[in-house]
């Protein structure tokens, strides 16, 4: 049997892994052919197999199996294959893992090919030495992340250069030099999904003003933004779209073989790429189930029937979820430092809460007669996730790219907006007073006073009617904030204006689910009755006073605001229209 073998120096765990875990990217180095096509299909005993079809030699295309799949982070990565009546390869078997040699690691990789008749041996064994020879010279080029980068610079089109050069002068200096050396130096797949608040985690800067100089770059023609549905369960990708509107209102995870409701607050993020005149894309995929490609997930298992597996998996701290998917439960695990155990145990089926400590292993069985994934899986979710409610309510990517709407027939529920709404108070008086263009300009004037105040929280204006504005936040604390704010600018610009009967501002906040929907008139706009209750409320707001529900008032960031303004506000009972009951609305 054809075999390669290669080992690398020894590096740190975090370089070793990036170069052993992006097999795709092995696999294109060692000259592997693309994979054609991937489906996850049942096998027919309630499991499911993996098949799909890749170019082999001489243009031919082979059909296999992947009967084995499995990874740790950071430790190893093992992928069997069958194939189905090709004339060259029976079955390949790749294993690479981390091997701890003094204080680091060393990747070994090892690839074994099995002829599929004599006659194929030697061309098998010629392309099994080459692609040895191409690994072992990447693998020889590696370096410790504290050294410096494992990888030449990339050379960018003269394209690049100059839509960097547009807007470069836009954003901030330090963020324009991190980025260009991001992108000459960070690996393909990672390039092609940037999430920008992990990115300003990483270099120590502003979430909102990276999220922003993204936007902008959009603009100059340096990055494209595309919009990624998450599965609820693994997190990842399902489906994607560069245009808002295409995505559908649903979709399903193959891998956990469950259904996905699109809902843009919680499984809808906002991912970069750079524009492909800046960095080409590769269209083509290398690998067809692999650690790079799926970073939600800690590891990834194939239990045959009748098995068991005992792994080293070592969890970090935190909440995890193990599982096979499907309509089955997840057993949820949480790592402490003092667990008093340091064994997982599962079978399908299992469920419920365990503790461990550190350092555990993995003992799962299979009693089944059909074939399971086992997947270790974060349960602290992404944290550094750029979700679409954040993206559409920021105020620049209503300037930037007010045309990245939701399709007229699609009804995409955001399980949480917060929404502000004014009006004036004297307004009817003021138009009999004045007349109509002197009020009107007034009201054009009072528009921009509010707008500052709304932008300066991260909101945007939905629209406007009459002298009444409606506005959007990410987040009840902002809206708050923002209402707070705008109606102290109000009664300071209005002191400005000589008006021969005052004139007040009210407003209302409250904060639920709404509806994200396309108006003409509009762009992206929200319905449904959180609207309804938030435009109530301002209607029981009086001149100069802001309103808002205790939904309002019971969220994080809003008890925070309260607090560090020193407000205690008041509160009473009130009935609204199209509201059963009697609900509490605070005041200050």
């Amino acid at each position: 049997m054809p075999q390669a073998k290669i080992q690398g120096p020894v590096v740190d765990r975090a370089t070793a892994w990036q170069f052993v875990g992006d097999t795709d990217a092995l696999n294109r180095t060692g000259g592997n052919g693309a994979v054609r096509e991937l489906r996850i299909e049942p096998d027919g005993n309630g499991g499911s197999r993996v098949v799909g079809e890749m170019d082999g030699p001489m243009g031919t295309r082979m059909r296999f199996e992947e009967i084995d799949n499995a990874w740790v982070e950071g430790r190893f990565f093992r992928q069997h294959r069958v194939f189905e009546k090709s004339p060259a390869i029976r079955e390949s078997l790749y294993v690479a893992e981390l091997v701890p040699t003094g204080d680091g690691v060393a990747p070994h990789l090892r690839l074994d090919l099995e002829a599929a008749n004599p006659l194929a041996y030697p061309a098998i064994s010629l392309a099994v030495r080459q692609i040895g020879t191409r690994w072992q010279r990447a693998a020889n080029r590696l370096v410790p992340a504290a050294t410096g980068p494992s990888v030449d610079p990339r050379v960018l089109p003269s394209a690049a250069r100059d839509a960097y050069d547009r807007w470069a002068p836009l954003v901030d200096p330090a963020l324009a030099e991190r980025v260009w050396t991001h992108l000459c130096l960070a690996p393909h797949l990672e390039l092609q999904r940037m999430r920008v608040f992990g990115l300003a985690d990483a270099w120590s800067l502003s979430r909102r003003d990276t999220a922003n100089a993204a936007l902008t770059g959009v603009e100059s023609g340096l990055f494209e933004l595309y919009w990624s549905v998450r599965c609820d369960r693994c997190y990842g990708q399902v489906a994607s779209s560069p245009i808002l509107s295409d995505i559908a209102d649903h979709a399903a995870c193959p891998s956990c073989r469950i259904a996905v409701d699109v809902d843009l607050s919680t499984n809808v993020e906002c991912l970069f790429a750079p524009h492909p005149a800046v960095v080409p894309r590769i269209e083509e995929t290398f690998c067809s189930l692999f650690p790079a490609g799926a970073p939600e997930l800690h590891g990834s298992f194939v239990l045959q029937p009748g098995s068991e597996l005992r792994e080293a998996i070592a969890l970090p701290l935190g909440r995890w979820r193990v599982g096979a998917g499907g309509d089955a439960p997840d057993l949820d695990v949480h790592v402490v430092p003092d667990g008093a155990t340091t064994t997982v145990d599962w079978e399908p089926g299992a469920r419920g809460e365990v503790r461990v400590g550190p350092n555990q292993e993995l003992v799962a069985r299979n009693p089944t007669k059909a074939r399971t994934r086992l997947q270790l899986i974060r349960g602290n979710g992404r944290d550094d996730a750029l979700m679409a409610t954040t993206l559409t309510t920021m105020p620049t990517f209503r300037r930037r790219m007010g045309h990245q709407v939701v399709s007229p027939t699609t009804r995409i529920a955001t399980r949480r907006v917060a929404l502000l709404f004014t009006d004036l108070s004297g307004s009817t008086a003021l138009y009999d007073n004045v007349g109509d263009a002197e009020a009107w300009a007034f009201v054009r004037d009072h528009f921009e006073v509010l707008r500052t105040a709304i932008e300066a929280h991260q909101g945007h204006v939905v629209k406007t009617a009459g002298d009444a504005v409606m506005a959007a936040f990410d987040s009840a604390g902002d809206a708050l904030a923002a209402a707070l704010d705008l109606r102290d600018a109000f009664a300071t610009w209005v002191v400005s204006r000589t008006l021969p009967e005052p004139v007040g501002i009210k407003v209302g906040v409250h904060v639920g689910p709404a509806l994200v929907v396309h108006s003409e008139a509009w762009g992206l706009d929200w319905f449904g009755q959180t609207v309804n209750i938030a435009a109530r409320v301002q209607g029981q707001a009086g001149g100069g006073e802001v309103v808002w529900t205790s939904a309002v008032q019971e969220s994080t960031d809003a008890v925070r605001l309260l607090a560090e303004r020193a407000i205690e506000p008041d509160s009473r009972s009130a009935t609204l229209k199209g509201v059963s009951g009697t609900i509490t609305l605070w005041s200050a």
